[in-house]
């Protein structure tokens, strides 16, 4: 017993500190291909979203091929999820399901709505766009039209987006989204950008972060959503000194030994990719004490069977895992491949998952209409070798 003890102790310390398990977080990752654990069946509706935090995650680590011989299938399946257009129901319904339990599910191109409860989610969209363009899909059954003209029917009188044909929330999280969808599919058209950069200003609280809508209180999780969206929309600039100086001000006292979210809360492990990759926007990385960050993850993290937790000690979970992880490569962790906040990719994770889908929007249009173009070859392309302590 007392040598198996040491073993698992050398698997996680090296030299006397202690380390990130990424194969076991590998592992933890792959298993969603496989099984979904009890404790999280209440998620079967949004199984696309797991799906979307699991391949992300392995690509992060350099895993993806260990999917390969799955790949095909896993695309399959993504677009049996596809609400295709009908006579009957076609734009505000376009895009994809959650899960085969929310409808769809039979063929490998998607269908049409089956009644008017049967339409796509923004949020579920988005991550099938990420998923496919993460397995290198080329998005030639994907209905893009339908899902740009749906966006027109999301985006409410304020610049704000709900998440499916009719009714439900209206917040951030959706304008973040509808960017995304628009940035992977270098298709601007169907949306008001001027009217989602003024939101997205008017949602910015007297703290200096941003909230899910005008005059509500300042989340660590909306204040990414806005300043992702204004660097995908190329409008990071219109965020003026004062703002930007409360802005870091409120971003700095979200560290304890983790992020918070927002004042008087416990820290946990999502921040510090929304917090982080706030940062990381605004080129103020410096400002984050990243030893303590690091001690607080190894304490979230599973060291038996992989994932990393909201808090120490209780059980993990695919999104805590996958922005745990996402959060350090931002840091250039050492083991993962680079996320990059400074412009799109970042929306897709590995620089290299972006690169091929700026190929697939070039075949869509002879010039991206981002407002602000990417380099194809700007970048790393491989996985951080270098410890940053």
């Amino acid at each position: 017993m007392e040598e198996e003890d040491t073993g698992k102790k050398r698997e996680v310390e090296k030299d006397g500190k202690k380390v990130f398990v990424w194969e076991r977080h590998a592992k933890y990752f792959a298993m969603f291909f496989q099984a979904l654990p009890a404790h999280l069946q209440y998620l079967d509706s949004q199984r696309l979203m797991l799906t979307h935090f699991a391949l992300s995650g392995l690509d992060l680590l350099g895993k993806i091929d260990a999917l390969d011989s799955k790949r095909s299938r896993i695309v399959d399946w993504i677009y049996s999820l596809q609400v295709t257009p009908s006579s009957e129901y076609s734009v505000g319904y376009c895009g994809f399901r959650g899960s085969p339990s929310n409808g769809g599910g039979k063929t490998n191109t998607g269908s049409p709505p089956a009644n008017e409860e049967d339409c796509a989610h923004l949020t579920m969209t988005f991550c099938a766009l990420c998923s496919l363009t993460v397995l290198g899909d080329s998005f030639e059954r994907l209905e893009k039209q339908a899902i740009v003209d749906s966006l027109k029917h999301y985006q409410q009188e304020d610049g704000s987006f709900s998440a499916v044909h009719t009714g439900g929330e209206t917040d951030m999280r959706f304008v973040y989204c509808a960017c995304s969808i628009c940035t992977i599919l270098g298709d601007w058209s169907g949306v008001q950008r001027e009217k989602m950069v003024e939101y997205i200003l008017e949602s910015q609280t007297y703290e200096g972060g941003f909230a899910q809508g005008p005059g509500m209180e300042a989340h660590g999780g909306s204040t990414y959503c806005a300043l992702a969206s204004l660097s995908m929309m190329g409008e990071l600039d219109s965020l003026e000194e004062h703002r930007r100086q409360k802005l870091m001000e409120w971003l700095s006292q979200r560290q304890q030994t983790g992020f918070n979210g927002r004042p008087n809360k416990l820290t946990d492990t999502c921040y510090t990719y929304w917090i982080g990759a706030s940062f990381a926007l605004l080129n103020r990385k410096s400002l984050v004490d990243l030893f303590t960050l690091r001690e607080f993850l190894q304490q979230t993290q599973n060291t038996v069977i992989g994932g990393f937790s909201k808090h120490p000690g209780v059980a993990p979970d695919p999104l805590h895992t996958y922005l745990g992880t996402a959060g350090l490569s931002i840091f250039d962790e050492k083991g993962l491949c680079p996320v990059d906040p400074g412009n799109p990719r970042f929306v897709l994770t590995h620089v290299r998952a972006f690169t091929h889908v700026l190929l697939i929007v070039f075949s869509f249009v002879p010039i991206l209409s981002h407002p602000d173009p990417v380099n194809v070859t700007a970048g790393h392309t491989t996985c951080n070798d270098k410890h940053p302590i």
